[in-house]
């Protein structure tokens, strides 16, 4: 094995599963070293991602064969999948002069499991792959719908609006719903879906379903906001009204008003050191979005103090 000691590196990436990437400033190639500081794989790719499960994705140009046509969509760059001894699993198709069978290496959402996208008449369009390359899912249009990734708790890769198993099989449909909205949590998740209640005017809700797809509770959107995921058995939202917070109690089903309690901004400050980071004590000033329209800036005064100020987006 190649020592670290014996190339000058320029660049690193943490570890994960005992190998960090780090890239050799002469060549500029990217390979991965183990803790004790040894390559583990050579330098060899132009660009590297983290081992997850086993396996990274790395990429390099295209130097021979390169398609040059103009219609689809169209990558330079050649992904493989390698596993942790450096050995070459799968090699994406991006090259193919067959539209319909050009394919592009995209994210490595683990448990073996990696999607990617391929040129259609119009926009780019994703599903997923193991690592035998045997297609699992189905196609699911690149913008909207939430995206490709594996939900823990459902134990299933959920690929546009369905969850689907290791073997493929679908485990769960919700695609008649428009939207899902993050992870299961203590068995649900909050979806959306429009309805068409008269020619000029369209109801917008937000609907809580459990792992059978069953609604449990729908909620209007322009009365209600901020929805949270299910936890200790409740679920919250804010009324778009008098802003009071409400509560859904999934043993008891029951909807009710918290009383004497207002979504009044609540500001962790552990919480946003840690996502400003070190930059923070840099006197650098910052603003975090907490993803209910409110801006957090963070500022370090001369006196060591860091103060953090709330403002309406």
């Amino acid at each position: 094995m190649l020592e670290l000691s014996k190339l000058k590196i320029d660049s690193a990436l943490f570890f994960t599963e005992g190998l960090a990437p780090v890239r050799d400033s002469k060549s500029k190639l990217w390979g991965f070293i183990n803790e004790e500081g040894i390559f583990q794989i050579k330098p060899q790719f132009e660009y590297v991602e983290n081992f997850i499960d086993g396996f990274a994705l790395v990429m390099n140009s295209c130097k021979k064969d390169c398609y040059q046509g103009s219609e689809g969509l169209l990558s330079q760059n050649i992904g493989s999948i390698i596993d942790k001894n450096g050995k070459i699993i799968l090699v994406d198709n991006s090259q193919d002069v067959r539209v319909y069978a050009r394919f592009f290496l995209t994210e490595n959402i683990g448990h073996g499991f990696f999607t990617f996208g391929y040129a259609k008449s119009v926009g780019e369009f994703k599903n997923f792959m193991n690592s035998n390359g045997e297609i699992l899912g189905e196609t699911s249009v690149n913008y909207g719908k939430g995206g490709i990734y594996f939900d823990k708790e459902l134990d299933a890769i959920k690929c546009g609006l369905k969850y689907f198993d290791s073997k493929g099989n679908v485990k769960l449909d919700l695609s008649r719903f428009m939207f899902v909205e993050g992870d299961f949590s203590e068995g649900y998740v909050w979806t959306s879906v429009e309805q068409q209640i008269s020619e000029d005017s369209i109801l917008s809700i937000h609907v809580l379903v459990d792992l059978l797809g069953t609604p449990v509770v729908n909620m209007d959107n322009s009365e209600f906001s901020s929805f949270t995921p299910v936890k200790n058995k409740i679920a919250t939202c804010v009324s778009s009204i008098d802003n009071s917070k409400y509560a859904f109690f999934t043993e008891t089903n029951v909807f009710q008003k918290i009383e004497n309690e207002t979504a009044e901004p609540n500001i962790d400050n552990s919480y946003i050191d840690e996502v400003f980071g070190d930059a923070l004590e840099n006197g650098a000033c910052f603003i975090y979005n907490n993803s209910q329209e409110l801006l957090i800036i963070g500022i370090l005064l001369k006196s060591g103090e860091k103060l953090y100020i709330l403002t309406q987006e």
